[in-house]
């Protein structure tokens, strides 16, 4: 299928540039593959909790172009005492995340905000989205195997291959992308990281 192959060809380009361009088409994408699932096999991404906060980012953006500038992406330190087993974050404050909630159509707004809740990660202001990329995409890889919906492309190859899709799993991989350590340090360390992404001048030192 088609749209199965530009959903991972983007989610590779994601991985491989890691900027706010190709973060917005896999999102794009994202929302493309729902809707050609739902009209030619009767599959949905959205029994998956990951996709809530994901699609209602895309929809935000899409109004607001400035999110560009909201978004912070970037791979964390190696700070003593934190560890973490996904370190790709994609982050922004939660003064956006409300935002992005508030313009949820009314009659989705509350359980979508619970079902955000429930997936982001927050560490004071800053909320990380990070995780929620690698298992969406992994998530829809065990979906489509298991509906005999496949790719052709390389870049499906590639992706399946790197999520170790194996039929004798009996789950897809997936991270938790929590940042565990002293909840103090992790915080501080995920304000000033959020700040450099962003292209801000505070520089991040071991000694927050």
């Amino acid at each position: 299928m088609e749209a199965v192959d530009r959903f991972f060809e983007a989610y590779v380009k994601y991985w491989t540039m890691y900027d706010h361009e190709s973060l917005l088409h896999f999102l794009d994408c994202l929302d493309s593959l729902e809707e050609k699932l739902q009209e030619t096999s009767d599959v949905t991404l959205q029994i998956f909790a990951e996709y809530v906060p994901l699609d209602a980012v895309r929809r935000y953006w899409h109004v607001h172009e400035d999110m560009t500038r909201r978004i912070g992406l970037a791979k964390s330190v190696d700070v003593p005492g934190i560890h973490t087993d996904l370190p790709y974050v994609c982050l922004m404050d939660s003064k956006t995340l409300e935002e992005v909630i508030e313009e949820i159509d009314e009659e989705y707004r509350e359980e979508d905000r619970q079902t955000i809740d429930e997936t982001i990660h927050c560490y004071g202001d800053i909320v990380n989205i990070g995780h929620l990329i690698f298992n969406i995409a992994s998530l829809a890889m065990n979906l489509l195997v298991q509906h005999g919906i496949e790719g052709t492309s390389r870049d499906y190859a590639l992706a399946k291959e790197i999520m170790q899709w194996d039929p004798e799993r009996s789950k897809p991989l997936t991270f938790s992308g929590w940042l565990e350590g002293d909840p103090g340090l992790v915080c501080g360390v995920m304000t000033q990281l959020y700040g450099q992404s962003r292209g801000d001048d505070t520089q991040l030192h071991q000694d927050v």
